[in-house]
């Protein structure tokens, strides 16, 4: 063996001895770092305070200043309802908020020293209790005192046992309104002016139709003169190529070279039918108007979150109410929206309707309405 071979040797065996040590190290690193995360972990786990720890919550019940409400979950429907009337419509962001807080339900500290009178914390006599049942038969009811002035914090205890916590604000507030903090209610959606195709009102017997039509004419002397400026400003063009090929489209067709070359614009009518006969309308500032008070229809308030026929009988909402049928393009498809007009309300300041033939009854302003009514019928024949 050459004395050069030794000495690469040599330095093949100090690297090897090298990299094992340098291995060893970024072991020992990668060690050290998983032991310092678990044991950061476990520390952080010792300084959690579970009140409620469960799987998805089947039943919620609470009881405030206002009462007592409780609520059953629908695992099939994934649905919250209301166990005291099955027809109120719950707002369901509301109560999973609820659930999905019940499900680890934390405190943000533990009261190290309790003192034994516990109107101390208000919790002799608890301003809100929250009940709940899991889906794997846990069951905890959380009794929740008074407020913390000093960091907002509420006071709280589990029923049965002596540890006392405070808890944020947030969870209180969730469970310290009324009932009717909970209903859903329906809202008139959003429609333009320039999105309606077609509007349809049958009132006393009689059936208005206006239909969007919209067809390509000859501009006037005036739009063509303002196109000309806005292509002046732009500094846009049209090539001679771009004139010869659009000439050529036309000519394909059916229209002649001087026909063709006129330049056409858009132009949006109004067709109304009415008993056979039908007048066709330029979309003039009558319409315009007409249109822009029609989206802009608003419920005022909800009369009756479910009404049954006979009760839609007394809101005038059965036969021989008015009905107002709306048909807008709402991206790429078209949606109808039908608003039946009942009876108004006892001040005479509101009519009561229904949308879609939703069991929910909702008040819209009289005077706005009638603005829409008697502009349609104007047009009548």
């Amino acid at each position: 063996m050459t004395k050069n071979t030794k000495k690469l040797l040599g330095l093949v065996g100090a690297l090897a001895v090298l990299g094992g040590a340098y291995g060893g190290i970024v072991w020992i690193n990668q060690n050290n770092e998983e032991k310092a995360a678990e044991q950061s972990k476990a520390e952080k786990e010792a300084n959690t305070f579970y009140l409620s720890q469960m799987e998805e919550p089947v039943s919620i019940s609470y009881t405030n200043s206002y009462g007592t409400f409780a609520f059953s979950y629908d695992t099939e429907n994934e649905t919250w309802s209301y166990d005291s009337d099955e027809h109120f419509p719950v707002t369901q962001s509301y109560l999973t908020s609820i659930s999905s807080d019940l499900k680890s339900f934390t405190a943000e500290r533990k009261l190290e020293e309790v003192q034994d009178d516990l109107s101390v914390y208000g919790l002799d006599n608890p301003s809100c209790t929250i009940t709940a049942k899991g889906s794997d038969d846990t069951e905890v009811t959380i009794q929740i005192g008074s407020l913390n002035s000093y960091n907002s914090d509420y006071y709280a205890k589990v029923e049965g046992s002596d540890d006392i916590y405070t808890i944020a604000s947030s969870y209180v507030s969730d469970i310290s309104n009324d009932i009717s903090a909970l209903q859903e209610k329906e809202s008139f959606p959003t429609i333009t002016s320039t999105s309606i195709t077609n509007v349809q009102l049958l009132k006393d017997g009689t059936t208005i139709d206006m239909e969007k039509e919209v067809t390509q004419e000859p501009a006037t002397e005036e739009e063509t003169t303002e196109n000309a400026s806005e292509e002046a400003e732009t500094g846009s063009e049209v090539s001679e190529e771009e004139t010869t090929k659009a000439v050529s489209d036309s000519t394909e067709e059916g229209l002649t070279e001087e026909e063709s070359t006129v330049e056409m614009v858009d132009v949006t009518h109004w067709v109304f039918t009415q008993d056979n006969k039908t007048q066709r309308f330029d979309e003039s500032d009558d319409i315009h108007d007409l249109l822009v008070n029609m989206v802009g229809l608003t419920f005022n308030d909800c009369a009756d979150y479910y009404a049954d026929e006979e009760e839609k009988e007394s809101y005038g909402l059965t036969d021989g109410a008015t009905v107002l049928t709306i048909t807008y393009q709402s991206g790429e498809e078209e949606t109808t929206l039908k608003l039946t007009i009942g009876a108004t309300t006892e001040d005479d300041a509101y009519y009561y309707v229904s949308m879609d033939d939703s069991d929910q009854v909702n008040t819209v302003s009289k005077e706005s309405v009638d603005a829409v009514l008697d502009a349609i019928s104007g047009y009548g024949m």
